[in-house]
């Protein structure tokens, strides 16, 4: 009788055991996923290219990114301070060099439901061929990544004719 009593306390302890452990990874995991809600928005609002040189290669041409950055917490925050988000890009998989950044508001404190934009600078030289019209495509595109400190990423992909065609049109 008393070896019946010891198989039942240790079952009973061993389940109390695998409950708490199994509560307590669940824990973990909601946690996690509270710390990882995210509570702004970043979107390229525009791009547009602009001549910037010449080359052995070609035309050189500035391209323009507004990023903009909504705040939609319930607490003022900044886009890098509290979010620490970088923003690549890159023409045909090779990383773009930024040229400048207006990254002065960066730090600046941004109330909820607020938007501020930043501007990216970046140099590309465009390949593009000519169709049978006469017509000029460019081509290639240039991939966009915005991370932040959890290592969420925004991507975004803007085709090259596209930037190009929107500089003709505004020009």
């Amino acid at each position: 009788m008393k070896a019946g009593k010891w198989i039942v306390a240790l079952f009973l302890a061993f389940s109390l055991i695998f409950t708490l452990c199994a509560c307590d990874k669940d824990d973990k995991k909601k946690d996690d996923e509270e710390e990882k809600q995210v509570d702004y928005s970043v979107e390229i609002a525009k791009y547009q290219a602009s001549i910037y040189g010449i080359s052995s290669s070609g035309f050189s041409y500035k391209v323009t990114l507004d990023i903009v950055y909504t705040n939609q917490g319930k607490e003022a925050a900044s886009f890098n301070g509290t979010y620490g988000l970088e923003v690549n890009a890159y023409q045909n998989g090779i990383e773009l060099e930024e040229m400048t950044s207006n990254w002065d508001n960066g730090l600046k404190k941004i109330q909820p439901g607020a938007s501020i934009t930043f501007e990216y600078v970046y140099v590309i030289t465009p390949v593009y061929s000519m169709t049978s019209s006469g017509e000029v495509v460019y081509e290639g595109e240039i991939d966009v990544e915005i991370e932040d400190y959890d290592g969420i990423v925004k991507k975004q992909t803007i085709k090259i004719d596209d930037i190009m065609k929107q500089r003709e049109t505004a020009g």
